[in-house]
């Protein structure tokens, strides 16, 4: 009968294992440098696309700044009632909103100043008392036409933000 016997000396037996963890390390010590080198420009891009999925309003450069995006509650005639809804990425999960420093609403352009600035949540336009439901702007004194509502968005850290809506009277 036949019988299977190694026919490598003792200290030979170990080599493939040995070239193996050392192909192993060598591919690791590759992949951090890869992603030390290129991590920025991942994070970069990834940035992008989670901004461009999250709000499609949202203009910002900065990953960490907060994202805003308005929502119109009721409109009539004479009055709209918008509510920006914000969003800090690096704020605390557990209070989401106070990482925001204050939040202000423009209508039709941010030259003339802002027409409303809320410092504590609900960030309405109209502005509110601490936790009410957002109330009605006064439009009366709007021209006829498209507008657009402005909003800028500032943390704490001086990350800062915009979105914007439009709506007609």
């Amino acid at each position: 009968m036949f019988s299977r016997t190694s026919h490598l000396p003792q200290e030979e037996a170990g080599q493939g294992l040995t070239e193996y963890s050392l192909i192993l390390s060598l591919v690791a010590i590759v992949v951090i440098m890869a992603v030390a080198f290129f991590g920025e420009g991942v994070a970069s891009q990834y940035c992008n696309i989670i901004s461009e999925l999250s709000f499609s309003s949202v203009e910002s450069s900065n990953c960490n700044a907060p994202t805003s995006r308005l929502i119109v509650i009721d409109q009539g005639p004479n009055y709209i009632n918008i509510e920006a809804d914000v969003n800090d990425p690096d704020g605390d999960p557990d209070d989401p909103y106070g990482a925001i420093s204050k939040v202000e609403f423009y209508i039709d352009s941010t030259a003339g100043g802002p027409v409303q600035t809320e410092y504590i949540y609900r960030y309405c336009l109209s502005g509110n008392p601490i936790g009410a439901p957002c109330g009605n702007y006064d439009i009366s004194g709007l021209s006829p036409g498209q507008h657009t509502v402005i909003v800028m968005t500032y943390d704490i850290d001086g990350n800062v933000s915009s979105s914007q809506i439009t709506f007609s009277k």
